[in-house]
């Protein structure tokens, strides 16, 4: 009878014990949004967009400034005035002319990317479809210390970019001032984004290598063949511009090059760091010395098998990374804090911002998209 008991309570205690094991070896962190809210009390320049609109605030809250303002112009009927009768009966009676055609529906602009000079004086920002250039992406410079109303300063327009590869697209200031900017192309640029700095040469033919220019990098003049495949888009070109009343293109060829051995030959590139191959994890970001991005962990028991979401952390240029919670689907990096102690986060058109020293929760921060952040 005893030994009946003993294997009664061995029957219920060991699948306990597995479970518990299994759990120990497995342990899931815990979720993103428990913990000590996060200090949404934050210092340095931010750079935000909130649908058509770009603002930059010095600190937060603070006062944020609307630096560009890309909604349609509302439309506002006189006070006083009513349709008149004629008008009305007029409108009732059917035309025996054709009706027009409905007008496509024009896609609204968006910014892409937009980064904040060193000393705070200027932001560069990317808008695609903006007024009066629908259909093609524009770089731009405004400053934040300008009159309210001051338009933005045009560097140039291109038309043939990729519009499924919006992540590739990129904008930074240069120690020297100039402006470095990632477009994904979809073909060779037939307009001008802006004027090289040198005549453009003929194409070559298809067969053969851009020839390179006299300082012995590429030639700006779009290249003939397709780019190398670089950050999921099959073309995406790097160019130097130069701001000023004539802006020019300094340099200009693939991201790979600028990767590779544009940073070395390009005068103003020098100094440049591109983003490190490693750590491998999705939806990356990369700060001076730190990167974030989204790691996949599947968990398995005896009782069920589920797959999680984690933030994981990692130093830029090395392969090993620590989960520090567990992220709903939707949530993404967006930009590390100057100090790389806070990690903004986009959550459903939302930024909010988690403080990675340990036990923290994301708070949320703005109703916008958060562009960039300098010290």
């Amino acid at each position: 009878m005893g030994g009946l008991v003993l294997a009664m309570i061995a029957g219920v205690l060991v699948p306990v014990i597995g479970i518990l094991a299994v759990a120990a070896a497995n342990p899931v962190p815990r979720d993103c949004s428990t913990g000590q809210a996060t200090s949404t009390s934050l210092e340095g320049a931010l750079l935000y967009s909130t649908g058509a609109d770009l603002w930059y605030s010095e600190g937060f809250p603070g006062r944020p400034r609307k630096l560009v303002d890309y909604n349609p112009p509302r439309t506002r009927p006189t006070p006083g005035t009513t349709p008149s009768a004629s008008a009305a009966v007029a409108s009732a009676v059917p035309s025996s002319a054709p009706s027009a055609s409905p007008s496509p529906v024009q896609p609204s602009p968006r910014v892409l990317a937009a980064d904040i000079s060193l000393d705070r004086k200027t932001v560069a920002l990317l808008v695609l479809d903006a007024p009066n250039h629908q259909g093609g992406l524009i770089l731009q410079l405004v400053s934040p210390g300008d009159a309210p109303g001051t338009p933005p300063v045009e560097l140039g327009f291109d038309t043939g970019v990729d519009r499924k590869a919006l992540n590739a697209f990129g904008v930074r200031f240069l120690a020297t001032g100039k402006v470095l900017v990632f477009k994904p192309e979809l073909k060779p640029v037939t307009g001008v984004f802006p004027p090289p700095s040198t005549p453009a040469a003929p194409a070559a033919p298809a067969a053969t290598a851009p020839s390179p220019s006299p300082s012995g990098t590429p030639s700006p003049r779009p290249s003939p063949t397709p780019r190398a495949f670089v950050s999921g888009s099959a073309s995406v070109d790097a160019e130097i511009i130069a701001p000023g009343p004539t802006p020019l293109v300094v340099d200009s060829a693939s991201q790979q090059y600028l990767f590779s051995q544009g940073r070395a030959a390009w005068p103003d590139a020098r100094g440049y760091e591109p983003p490190a191959l490693l750590p491998g994890i999705r939806s990356r970001v990369d700060g001076a010395t730190a990167s974030a991005g989204i790691g996949t962990r599947e968990i398995t028991t005896p009782l069920l098998t589920k797959r999680l979401n984690q933030l994981v952390l990692g130093v830029a240029g090395e392969p090993g990374t620590r989960a520090l919670c567990d992220l709903d689907g939707g949530t993404t990096p967006a930009v590390f804090s100057p100090d790389e102690s806070r990690l903004a986060l986009l959550q459903s058109g939302q930024t909010v911002v988690l403080d990675l020293s340990g036990a923290h929760s994301i708070s949320h921060l703005l109703d916008g998209v958060l562009l960039a952040w300098r010290s």
